[in-house]
C-alpha cells in the first residue's frame, strides 16, 4: 500500500479532515514503518502487504498518544490511563510471525 493511501485510511480512521494534519500524520506513519521493519528485521524491500493493516493500527496508536510521551500512566479526575511502551501487544502478536530469525 502506498503511503498516500495509508493515509487516507488514517485519516478516516481518526477522524482527522484537517489537511494541516497531513505532515504530522505522514510523519507518524513514516515512524510506524520503520517500527515495523526494525521489530521484524526486514528491510524495506521485503514490505508484505500484510503489514498494511498493522501498519496503520501502529500510527493511529501513535497520535493517540501524543501528548503523553514519557509517561507510563497518569490520573485525571479520576480517570486513569496507562500507556504501552513502544510497539502495543496487539501489533506485536500480529508481527510475531513475520520477524526474521537473527543469524549468529
Amino acid at each position: 500500500m502506498e503511503t498516500t493511501e495509508a493515509l487516507k485510511i488514517l485519516r478516516l480512521r481518526l477522524g482527522v479532515s484537517d489537511l494541516d494534519a497531513e505532515q504530522l500524520l505522514t510523519s507518524l506513519l513514516d515512524e510506524a514503518r520503520g517500527l515495523i521493519l526494525a521489530y521484524t528485521r526486514r528491510t524495506a524491500a521485503q514490505w508484505r502487504g500484510e503489514f498494511d493493516a498493522v501498519w496503520i493500527r501502529l500510527a493511529a496508536a501513535a497520535y493517540q498518544r501524543l501528548g503523553a510521551e514519557g509517561y507510563s500512566s497518569r490520573s485525571e479526575g479520576g480517570v486513569s490511563t496507562a500507556f504501552a511502551d513502544g510497539i502495543p501487544g496487539d501489533v506485536a502478536r500480529a508481527l510475531d510471525s513475520y520477524r526474521l530469525v537473527k543469524g549468529i
